[in-house]
């Protein structure tokens, strides 16, 4: 949580008011200011509902305080919460059921992520667009190839759940990663399996604050076509990838197959090769994103 308090109350509610509730409530406060904090107690309170909350001394980022709140559990399944989302009711009851058809298939030592659809809703929670997935113009289906995977994230954290295999596995999240989801995402797609549920019973709110928001394809082109367009930030979005497949690349480099480390080693150097070489080698082994529009953007800033 950082400065939750126009939504927490919202967000709380509809999570302590799940139909299934044998859960345990893990929250991090990452030095807030306004409230936050008191809030919670007071919310958690009321609930008659126990939950263990830490809180950081300084502000210390998503990542870095999710490593330190993930670590203080020994659950078989993780559900992370964002401050400002809304959970419908049958939400954790979807998703466990979900997983723990998986995993009866799979094993409990598979690394294991399903990841659903959402609702995209505006700051006061009203609907934007019944699907997140269509609304981004994303395929929803985990995709085949590494490439891919490593080009595009598909599982939004507030619409995850993963198993404890995939948290031994995963965690700590790297410095260099992305974002949370998308190392989550990576790791059981090359070490597990990623399942997509069509399930879309969180609303997504869209607000000025998102730390990571839904933003259209389309509004990309039209900022790359126009003068205001960052290519210098499109750029950076590009080395921040080729950034996390190294960091992948680092430590799991041992237990990979060899075709699948050759391709990381081949992508995380291509900055040596020239412009031609760079795009030829991303097209041929599928180092693309979902959509002409992305890709488009992908061949003008990959450097």
């Amino acid at each position: 949580m950082y400065n939750g308090t126009p939504f927490l109350v919202e967000q709380l509610d509809s999570l302590l008011c799940q139909s299934y509730g044998n859960f345990n409530l893990f929250a991090i406060d990452d030095a807030s200011t306004d409230g936050t904090v008191e809030l919670f107690k007071n919310i958690v309170s009321k609930a008659g509902r126990g939950a263990y909350l830490e809180v950081n001394e300084v502000n210390r980022g998503i990542i870095d305080s999710l490593n330190s709140i993930i670590c203080k559990t020994q659950a078989p399944y993780i559900m992370l919460c964002d401050q400002d989302d809304i959970w419908e009711r049958e939400k954790v009851k979807r998703a466990l059921s979900e997983i723990e058809k998986l995993e009866a298939r799979l094993g409990t030592q598979t690394p294991i992520l399903v990841y659903t659809d959402l609702k995209v809703v505006n700051s006061e929670g009203s609907l934007i667009a019944e699907s997140y997935m269509r609304y981004m113009s994303m395929a929803n289906k985990p995709p085949e190839r590494l490439g891919r995977i490593v080009m595009q994230n598909r599982a939004t954290g507030c619409a995850c759940i993963f198993n404890r295999s995939l948290k031994d596995l995963a965690f700590p999240v790297p410095a260099e990663a992305i974002m949370h989801d998308w190392w989550l995402f990576l790791v059981a797609s090359v070490f597990g399996t990623a399942h997509f549920c069509p399930d879309n019973s969180t609303r997504y709110r869209q607000h000025e604050k998102n730390s990571v928001g839904a933003v259209q394809p389309g509004r990309r082109l039209k900022r790359f076509m126009g003068s205001g367009f960052d290519i210098a930030g499109a750029r950076r979005t590009y080395r921040s990838i080729r950034r996390q497949a190294e960091a992948f690349l680092q430590r799991y480099s041992d237990a990979l197959p060899d075709p699948e480390r050759t391709l990381l080693e081949e992508f995380v150097s291509l900055s040596e090769c020239s412009f031609l070489k760079r795009r030829y080698f991303l097209i041929k082994n599928g180092f693309l994103k979902d959509g002409l529009l992305r890709n488009l953007l992908l061949m003008a800033t990959a450097d």
